[in-house]
């Protein structure tokens, strides 16, 4: 068997047989678009930086004074990738003090909570991509699920709620948020 096809697929203009059978036009089609697809679809290791998307994937952690201090070793919220990730806010005020009343008062206090933060980061309360729920007492969840209709009504995030067992410092009711920058 000749080379000479075989190099056909090398040479820098492409030759087209004389007569075309469906073998020999099906590798004349193959041929021109696998060039295509080299040119235009190019792996990305051959491609050059400024075709790449750049994404700062370093984590920045983030506090404010309009929230309440974390009561443990985490930080209120940290910036990574593009995205907000908000801890768990429970029913305290920014002063650190336990917000008592009913759960109703105390979900409020969580939705602001999140809010100061979101608002804090140079973020809005319409980028919240999701919500956790963390709910003691899920015969209770009506009344959190009214406070948190009246602070989604035009964006609605997605949103997960999870019975718990025990919350941090005996409340009812905790949530954290993933939020776009």
């Amino acid at each position: 068997m000749s080379s000479a096809p075989f190099r056909a697929l090398f040479r820098s203009r492409p030759v087209l047989p004389t007569t075309l059978t469906p073998r020999t036009e099906s590798l004349c089609q193959y041929r021109a678009t696998a060039y295509l697809r080299y040119k235009y679809y190019k792996p990305f290791h051959l491609r050059p930086l400024s075709y790449t998307r750049q994404i700062n994937m370093s984590a920045v952690p983030f506090n404010t004074d309009k929230a309440p201090k974390p009561v443990a070793a985490y930080s209120q919220a940290v910036k990574a990738g593009g995205f907000l990730y908000v801890s768990g806010q429970v029913p305290l005020k920014p002063d650190g003090s336990k917000h008592e009343g009913s759960l109703q008062e105390q979900t409020v206090q969580v939705l602001e909570n999140l809010k100061n933060i979101i608002v804090e980061a140079g973020s809005s309360w319409d980028k919240i991509v999701k919500v956790t729920i963390y709910v003691t007492d899920m015969g209770k969840f009506g009344e959190i699920n009214e406070v948190y209709a009246k602070y989604f009504d035009q964006h609605r995030a997605a949103r997960t709620t999870i019975g718990v067992a025990a919350l941090p410092l005996g409340f009812q009711v905790e949530m954290d948020a993933v939020v776009l920058e």
